[in-house]
């Protein structure tokens, strides 16, 4: 399965360290595939911006994935907002609490299910 991680607005620096921290954790290096990409404007979308794919699965679960994010966003300066997209359904991790993490990816897996999503 496909993950998309995007940064809205001008974060290129902060999208190139995301996409660091990720090549770093052996989990990822080893199970996932990490690939920038360009995003093309949708009707949502103002320009063209920068993307990651991230493979999840086998090795490297969509968990994990969101854990590595939210301890990224922890570990900045600044809060920097992340969008995670699966399928069809975008969650906005606005966290560096791990708590949190469940809820996040419960939110993204509903997609994967069939199920409502979360309000």
């Amino acid at each position: 399965m496909e993950a998309w991680v995007s940064l809205p607005g001008d974060s290129r620096e902060d999208l190139r360290s995301l996409r660091n921290w990720l090549a770093d954790e052996p989990s990822v290096r080893r199970h996932g595939r990490l690939a920038e990409r360009a995003e093309r404007p949708g009707p949502d979308v103002m320009g063209v911006s920068d993307i990651l794919s991230v493979v999840v699965g086998s090795g490297l679960s969509l968990g994990q994935l969101v854990n590595l994010i939210v301890t990224w966003r922890a570990s900045r300066p600044r809060p920097v907002l992340v969008r995670v997209q699966v399928g069809d359904r975008t969650v906005e991790v606005r966290t560096a609490d791990i708590g949190d993490v469940p809820g996040i990816v419960e939110e993204l897996e509903a997609t994967i299910h069939g199920t409502p999503e979360v309000s």
